[in-house]
């Protein structure tokens, strides 16, 4: 359902939770979506990561080019089942098959990152200049992004 030119809210989406803008060159505003996990642009289509257990999405999109500030999941083989942001930290839960990856954005450029849970066990890592960071070799089980 659109409520207005850039705002969108969805129900009843089940596990159906990628939802496709075609050919925009609009962004998620992050800090106004609710249980929205992440987005990607593919061939200037913009898609839109839900939380498949939410009973209602809301997706504001804005046509600024202000950096994103919260963290996100740009991409994930696997599937994302919970996802939660707090200060200092992202909490992910994480099925797959085997083995996966996931990619977040929005992250502090150049800054380490402590990754636990049953997922992943402990590892370090670090966000490159873009704010980007790939996270490999997750199984299925919680994973927990922190930093300082």
């Amino acid at each position: 359902m659109q409520k207005g030119p850039s705002r969108f809210i969805i129900k009843n989406f089940g596990k159906c939770a990628t939802i496709r803008f075609d050919d925009t060159t609009l962004r998620p505003d992050l800090s106004q979506c609710r249980n929205v996990i992440g987005y990607s642009v593919e061939a200037g289509n913009l898609y839109v990561s839900l939380i498949p257990q939410a009973t209602e999405a809301v997706i504001h999109l804005s046509d600024s080019d202000i950096p994103d500030t919260l963290p996100y999941v740009r991409q994930a083989q696997g599937w994302i089942t919970e996802f939660t942001r707090e200060i200092g930290s992202v909490t992910v839960s994480y099925r797959c098959f085997d083995e996966g990856t996931i990619h977040f954005g929005g992250l502090k450029p150049n800054t380490s990152f402590t990754v636990t849970g049953s997922a992943t066990g402990r590892k370090e890592a670090s966000s490159d200049s873009a704010g980007m960071l790939v996270i490999a070799d997750i199984k299925t089980g919680n994973l927990i992004l922190s930093w300082k």
